[in-house]
């Protein structure tokens, strides 16, 4: 089908994941007091097990191996369980990496010293080669015009997602992790974020 241009306009913030998702645009506007960058990888998790234990609950679980369900909320993380969630966490980030050079055209090196998790003001994340220019909808729409000779008085169709948030259970999401608590389980992991697919 017919490819379309993708120009990406960061607002306030467009950190980590927003970023990456910034990635697979074509351009990428910032405003200079954009917040930006922040590449790399976190994951959370809460030992609540204190607290049940202070309310007399203990949790009970059978599991096929002792790394299943690791790391969750209800079993303290164990020194196994860190190691190989660690080896995620840098396989996941040097995949970050590998994105920041490739469509951003820098080469690895570079790519990585950007790569430390540092936030970037819009006017350093130009700089530094993160973004394309900095502005917003109209330098947006000039590139288009430019570049890709879209015309001028193209209409804009603003499209706004609404999102069915039921604060109890997202609260609770939040606290303990990605549970049967939360609706963002569905979403959960890269793959919602960025897929070759779409570039």
């Amino acid at each position: 089908g017919e490819r379309k241009p993708v120009v990406a306009i960061m607002q306030e913030l467009a950190t980590s994941a927003g970023y990456m998702v910034a990635l697979g645009a074509d351009h990428i506007v910032a405003r200079q007091s954009t917040i930006t960058g922040s590449v790399g990888v976190l994951m959370q998790s809460t030992d609540i097990t204190e607290l049940l234990g202070k309310l007399g609950i203990k949790p009970e679980s059978v599991k096929s191996s002792p790394l299943k369900a690791q790391p969750n909320p209800f079993e303290p993380f164990s020194k196994d369980a860190r190691e190989v969630t660690q080896l995620i966490i840098s396989d996941i980030h040097t995949m970050f990496i590998n994105l920041v050079a490739e469509r951003r055209k820098m080469n690895k090196t570079k790519a990585t010293n950007l790569s430390n998790g540092r936030i970037y003001s819009g006017r350093q994340a130009f700089a530094n080669g993160l973004i394309d220019s900095l502005g917003g909808e109209e330098e947006a729409r000039q590139w288009l015009v430019t570049a890709k000779g879209i015309k001028k008085d193209v209409p804009l169709k603003k499209i706004v997602i609404q999102r069915d948030r039921h604060l109890l259970r997202e609260i609770l999401g939040d606290i303990v992790g990605k549970t049967m608590f939360s609706s963002r389980l569905r979403l959960d992991g890269l793959i919602s974020l960025w897929h070759p697919v779409f570039r």
